[in-house]
């Protein structure tokens, strides 16, 4: 069973501003490097593996971590944007084009209702 090493936060720390500078390489702006580095100390405090104590395999297993984070995010963000234009395209406006023509149609069925006689408008109207 795999031992997880208790980190005292003043420890992990130390590796905050190495971890901000990979997260700034991997992402396209600044706030998603601070959320990055962030997640990424918060997994290392909760499940950094006693055996990586060391320095230098503290390193290479967090920098795993960083990359494995901003990674995740990288999906996530093209999955919501993905999501966002589907949803844009069903919401598509209509064109000033498109209102005249459909305001145009609207006159002439207009016109055309009025020229029926009573009982024939009557029945159109309570049809539609």
């Amino acid at each position: 069973m795999e031992h997880l090493r208790t980190w005292k936060t003043e420890d992990l720390l130390q590796h905050h501003r190495w971890a901000r500078s990979l997260a700034r390489h991997l992402v396209t702006d600044e706030s998603t490097a601070d959320d990055v580095a962030q997640e990424s100390m918060a997994i290392a405090l909760e499940r950094t593996p006693e055996e990586l104590s060391s320095g230098a395999r503290f390193r290479a297993w967090f920098g795993a971590v960083v990359r494995n984070v901003a990674r995740q995010k990288g999906r996530s963000e093209a999955r919501r944007a993905r999501r966002e234009r589907e949803a844009a395209s069903l919401e598509r406006l209509p064109s000033a084009l498109e209102m005249t023509a459909f305001t145009e149609a609207q006159g002439l069925l207009l016109n055309a209702l009025l020229t029926l006689d009573d009982e024939s408008r009557h029945m159109v109207l309570l049809r539609y």
